[in-house]
């Protein structure tokens, strides 16, 4: 093993420590600065950005990339009680967000808790994600809504048959 990547487990190790991570697999690199409850579930050599926020009740497959800033955030207050301040409505029962293996997050994307991202899926830069993406879809915008497939079936099945295979290490990108 390299220096380099040495150096990158201990880093993934202490930040894991710090946020009282434990169901974060070891290979997942949770950067500085951010606010993670501890009760995050993360499958292998995932990512999470600087200053992002993830509250509890979180489950991240394997392969998950988030960018700076992200935010999963909302669902934790009534607002349809006539007669009732929001402040004093109460909280509904918590909905776990799930992130599927293989998505990619882009920087400053909020999500809103009870949301599912499918498999594979890509969310633009700045986007609102406000219902449950389908397997494989590139999304954007605020609300966010498909843009395109990120593969044709034939891909799309070549890509699945890969994700099927064990967690393995990889070639990470490297800095510009």
């Amino acid at each position: 093993m390299s220096l380099r990547n040495t150096l990158r487990r201990v880093r993934m190790l202490w930040h894991r420590l710090r946020y009282r991570a434990w169901n974060v697999h070891p290979t997942c690199y949770l950067a500085r600065n951010s606010a993670i409850h501890g009760s995050l579930r993360m499958g292998p050599y995932g990512y999470i950005g600087p200053r992002s926020v993830v509250p509890s009740g979180v489950v991240m497959g394997k392969y998950v990339m988030i960018g700076p800033e992200f935010m999963i955030t909302g669902d934790d207050h009534r607002f349809d009680e006539p007669g009732v301040a929001v402040i004093f409505s109460g909280r509904p029962k918590p909905k776990d967000c799930v992130l599927e293996d293989d998505v990619w997050v882009g920087a400053r994307v909020t999500i809103l808790k009870g949301v599912r991202v499918g498999r594979g899926a890509v969310i633009a830069a700045g986007a609102v994600v406000t219902k449950d993406v389908p397997p494989y879809m590139i999304v954007g915008g605020v609300p966010a809504r498909s843009i395109r497939p990120r593969f044709n079936e034939a891909a799309q099945a070549q890509h699945d048959t890969y994700l099927a295979l064990p967690p393995h290490e990889g070639t990470y990108c490297e800095p510009m």
